[in-house]
Order: C-alpha cells, then sequence, then structure tokens
C-alpha cells in the first residue's frame, strides 16, 4: 500500500507582519516576535511522529483573527488540534485569557505525549 506524502514545512506566522487585522491577535509586535522564537525552540525538542517516523514540525494557523498553533508531521501530514490564543476572550474555565504561549506549549505536548504505533501493538 502506497501513502501519499504531505511535506509540510514549518510556519512560524511569517506573513503576520503584513496583515494589520493578524497582527491584532498576538497584542504587540514583541508577542509575535516572542512567539517565533518559542515555536523555534520547542520545535527542535518535538519527537519523531509516532505512525511514520518523520519529523515533527509547529504551524502557525488562523481561527478568524486568533492565531493557533498545531503540531504536525512533515512527511505524512498527521498533527495535534489546533491550539486557540485569543486576546478577545477569556478561557471559561481558568477565567484568564489563552495566549500563544499556552497554544504552543499545548501543542508540544500534544504531539509529545503519543506513543508510536509499534510499541503499542509489542504491548498487545
Amino acid at each position: 500500500m502506497e501513502f501519499e506524502t504531505h511535506k509540510i514545512e514549518s510556519r512560524h506566522f511569517e506573513d503576520v507582519e503584513n496583515h494589520p487585522t493578524q497582527l491584532e491577535g498576538f497584542g504587540t509586535i514583541g508577542n509575535l516576535h516572542r512567539a517565533r522564537k518559542l515555536m523555534e525552540r520547542y520545535e527542535a525538542t518535538l519527537p519523531p511522529c509516532p505512525f511514520c517516523g518523520g519529523r515533527g514540525v509547529l504551524r502557525g494557523c488562523w481561527a478568524y483573527s486568533d492565531p493557533g498553533v498545531k503540531a504536525v508531521c512533515t512527511e505524512c501530514g498527521c498533527g495535534t488540534g489546533l491550539y486557540l490564543s485569543s486576546v478577545h476572550s477569556l478561557n471559561l474555565f481558568t477565567k484568564q485569557q489563552n495566549t500563544i504561549e499556552c497554544a504552543i506549549l499545548n501543542a508540544v505536548v500534544d504531539w509529545s505525549r503519543r506513543t508510536p504505533i509499534r510499541e503499542r501493538i509489542a504491548e498487545q
């Protein structure tokens, strides 16, 4: 069986500086630069994909005007859910703002906690 490869690249919100409405989602340009540095630092610590062994990368994505982050495999395209940051609303449970730093860390933790499929099969 042959699978289609996706060849996904890292994207650390490179297009934001040219879009004032997207920059507003970060609050300030300083927050954007901190988010990029944090994404680069944590991306180096991501374990390989549990399905194909490909490299995991962090991608910056948008949900309307709110920035978010997800971890994705560069080979097969599997990934985590999208973790959103919002300067416009509060988390209903914690009553605090969802920061981009929290979104990055949640994506890293979610990607890192998965057990490679070969190990799960061996345990059974």
